[in-house]
């Protein structure tokens, strides 16, 4: 049906009923708080460009602005990002049907926005390219937060690879997830090459779990576990620690592993324990000749615990370390040898 075949009743009414349209159109673009334009097509060619009010909160210009300076548009963009924003615009103007644009611009202010602007080509019924309609966004604070979230995971991954611990994320399925350098230096292997591999395969050289496996016992328990392995490739001694992680319903995922090498640490304990040991025993003798010891006045025995009388050399040999040789002191030899004295100690001049 045409406007022509119409009586002029049924015309005034086509006629209200668009009016009608539009101007719920224009409120609807008053309402809508992001940027929206629309460039007018007629036989192939622009013919102008309506702004919606919200440019002016989006941009810093109004739609007169615009309206006054056609190159006002191109002018706001960054620099390092219009040939890409011209590529894609050409695109749609050689006949894609739409495009989704992220760049930035220059606000009225002087700052610098992130916006998100959708293109999109309306046809006629007689599907006639009639318009390029356009959405604009403030994507500004989601960028900055991208930007934030882009630097803490960059930053997380530094101290991760940098912790000399041996650390992974593992998997219900004792799959790693996540693995730093250290353990993959470690086993020998770079992350990635380790990422959906089973531990056990890998560390405990097995087709099944170990026994006293840590992930395991922190699964059922859902608590922290920590256990100590042998390392069957290097022989090092591992203290291993497990501890279960949970999303926001608590739903168990996996755990966290923190591993280190201990090997030194035990070795220092048994050499500590050896040199205890060695002393204990030192006070031990030393404690065996403390307190009182019965001794003949005359004979100079000494009586031991079981009251046998015995020389003093024979004790202090047996509750020591000691071994004697025998000589004689002046006194006794000038009182036993008078004759040889002079001859075994001369007379000092």
């Amino acid at each position: 049906m045409t406007l022509a075949n119409n009586t002029p009743s049924e015309h005034t009414a086509l006629q209200l009923s668009l009016q009608n349209c539009e101007r719920r159109y224009e409120e609807l673009l008053k309402a809508v708080t992001d940027y929206t334009y629309t460039v007018a097509i007629e036989n192939g060619v622009a013919t102008k460009t309506a702004h919606s009010p919200a440019c002016l909160g989006v941009t810093g210009f109004s739609s007169d602005e615009y309206a006054a300076n056609s190159y006002l548009w191109f002018n706001m963009i960054h620099e390092e990002d219009r040939a890409n924003v011209i590529t894609q615009t050409a695109e749609v103007l050689a006949g894609k049907d739409s495009c989704v644009l992220e760049h930035r611009i220059y606000h009225k202010d002087g700052s610098i926005k992130w916006i998100k602007n959708t293109i999109v080509r309306r046809y006629n019924t007689q599907h006639q390219l009639i318009a390029y309609d356009g959405l604009i966004c403030d994507i500004t604070e989601k960028k900055t937060a991208e930007k934030k979230l882009e630097y803490a995971v960059r930053e997380w991954g530094n101290t991760f690879d940098s912790i000399s611990d041996f650390v992974s994320v593992h998997d219900k399925e004792f799959k790693f997830i996540r693995v730093n350098k250290s353990l993959a230096r470690f086993l020998g292997m770079k992350p990635e090459e380790l990422v959906g591999r089973r531990c056990f395969e890998l560390i405990h050289l097995s087709q099944n779990p170990w026994s006293r496996c840590p992930h395991a016992k922190a699964l059922q328990s859902r608590k922290t576990v920590t256990e100590e392995i042998i390392d069957p490739k290097s022989g090092s001694i591992l203290s291993i620690t497990c501890s279960p992680y949970f999303d926001e319903q608590n739903n168990l995922l996996g755990t966290v592993h923190i591993a280190r090498d201990i090997t030194k640490q035990k070795q220092t304990e048994k050499e500590k324990e050896l040199l205890i040991a060695e002393l204990q025993e030192a006070l031990a003798q030393v404690k065996l000749l403390s307190g009182f010891l019965p001794i003949c006045s005359s004979c100079k025995k000494i009586r031991d615990d079981k009251g046998y009388w015995k020389q003093i050399e024979s004790y202090i040999r047996d509750h020591s370390e000691v071994e004697f040789s025998h000589s004689i002191c002046p006194e006794c030899a000038k009182k036993l040898y008078p004759e040889e004295f002079e001859s075994i100690y001369p007379a000092k001049k």
